[in-house]
């Protein structure tokens, strides 16, 4: 907590006023996390809430869900880094592990939504959903560059019939592309 507080220019005291244990506030910082996240993510589908969009469109927004771990901006980067440490630590935190579990069933949920509206098989997107996990792990450990972890996303969509012409300079920015 000392590093915590001294990080954020606040006493010991005030931190503890807050949290009353370590636990407390990495759950706190968890859900805090998922949180924005969603709204986030509620931003973005009230943007593409359209049910004439473009099916590019929709599968474009598939393929920025899949890949938002993979980016190499600092914000990105970092992010995923933490969310690996949480997930590591729902292993041992049962409080950790329920808004993990929420959170993936959520990108699951929404996987499943997008697959639907490009009229896409959607009993794929535990399976798409996964792999994304894995292919972010394998990035952050430095097993696999993040260009070649979107390519195999793309890969895995294609072969599923959700290829999409060309990635849009905003997903290949998000990504952390050129």
């Amino acid at each position: 907590m000392r590093r915590v507080a001294a990080a954020g220019g606040l006493s010991v005291g005030r931190i503890q006023h807050h949290f009353l244990t370590r636990e407390d506030m990495l759950r706190h910082a968890c859900q805090a996390m998922v949180d924005l996240a969603a709204v986030n993510n509620s931003a973005n589908q009230v943007a593409g809430g359209d049910p004439n969009e473009d099916r590019d469109a929709v599968l474009e927004r598939a393929r920025g869900l899949l890949t938002h771990a993979f980016g190499q901006a600092t914000g990105y980067r970092l992010g995923a880094r933490v969310w690996a440490a949480f997930v590591a630590h729902a292993v041992v935190d049962r409080h950790i592990a329920e808004v993990v579990i929420e959170a993936q069933l959520g990108l699951e949920r929404e996987v499943t939504r997008l697959l639907v509206l490009a009229g896409l098989d959607s009993s794929h997107a535990l399976t798409l959903v996964a792999l994304s996990e894995g292919l972010a792990q394998r990035t952050l450990t430095g097993a696999l560059n993040n260009e070649d972890a979107i390519k195999e996303m793309h890969n895995v969509l294609a072969i599923m019939g959700a290829a999409i012409s060309e990635p849009s300079r905003t997903t290949e920015r998000a990504a952390g592309g050129r």
